[in-house]
């Protein structure tokens, strides 16, 4: 029996459009922490975002939070990866100067936005729950910044190649839906945090599952090969898993007979 299920969150765990978890997926987690089975909620998202998601099982699961650059479990920080304030300000200014773009930092408590940036504050907070603050100077947060995100709400995908090759040896660079590319320190993602989480329980690459849908995922889907993609996902995703799925739900209650 697989001891360890991960899975990515928007587009994955939750359909798009969708902003709450089920009762009977709690009702899932629930059964799973019995089994001896942990649970990981994989996200691009803050962690007090993923925090008030999960609030009924927080205390039971395990978090990779900003695409793997924070790592908590039962309210320990298991791993941290922080951005330079150089290589912060340096994004910022280039993503900035990107038409059509809005740069976003996220720290450890808030995710902050530029006053001008109204439309972003209104879906991420009606969506996601952050903790927002909004600020004329992004190039000086006195605190630890975890990731920084390039918005663009006609699309970023006519960005990703430019800072991908803009910025790509100097940091981790990575399309997270269709309006945001993330940006965190070059040794972050999903797949490193994954790889860190499975060596601090003793367990290997065949002790878990792993679904998700996103370019994002991409990294966490190549640590095992008991992943799944989900049937909405691109076919370049796709091609990193062996089985697709249509709900995570339900075949988590197949694969463990809950």
């Amino acid at each position: 029996m697989k001891k360890l299920v991960a899975s990515d969150i928007d587009g994955t765990l939750l359909p798009n459009g969708h902003t709450h978890i089920s009762q009977s997926f709690f009702e899932v987690i629930e059964e799973l922490d019995r089994m001896g089975i942990i649970f990981v909620a994989a996200s691009g998202r803050q962690m007090p975002s993923l925090h008030l998601l999960f609030e009924r099982v927080k205390d039971k699961i395990l978090f990779i939070a900003e695409n793997g650059a924070y790592v908590e479990y039962k309210g320990e920080t298991l791993h941290e990866s922080a951005m330079s304030k150089s290589l912060v300000r340096e994004i910022v200014a280039d993503i900035g100067k990107t038409p059509g773009c809005n740069p976003v930092v996220s720290t450890r408590k808030y995710v902050y936005l530029e006053e001008n940036a109204e439309k972003i504050v209104s879906e991420r907070e009606k969506g996601h729950n952050y903790r927002l603050q909004v600020t004329d100077d992004l190039f000086n947060i006195n605190e630890k910044v975890y990731k920084v995100t390039a918005c663009n709400y006609d699309g970023i995908h006519k960005n990703v190649k430019y800072f991908t090759e803009s910025w790509g040896k100097f940091a981790s660079v990575t399309m997270s839906g269709a309006v945001y590319c993330d940006f965190m320190d070059r040794s972050v993602s999903k797949g490193n945090a994954l790889g860190k989480v499975l060596d601090n329980f003793g367990l290997g690459p065949d002790d878990c599952i792993v679904f998700g849908d996103n370019y994002n995922d991409i990294s966490m889907l190549d640590k095992t090969n008991n992943a799944f993609s989900m049937a909405h996902a691109d076919d370049e995703v796709k091609a990193h898993t062996r089985y697709v799925t249509e709900n995570v739900e339900d075949t988590i209650r197949k694969l463990y007979n809950i």
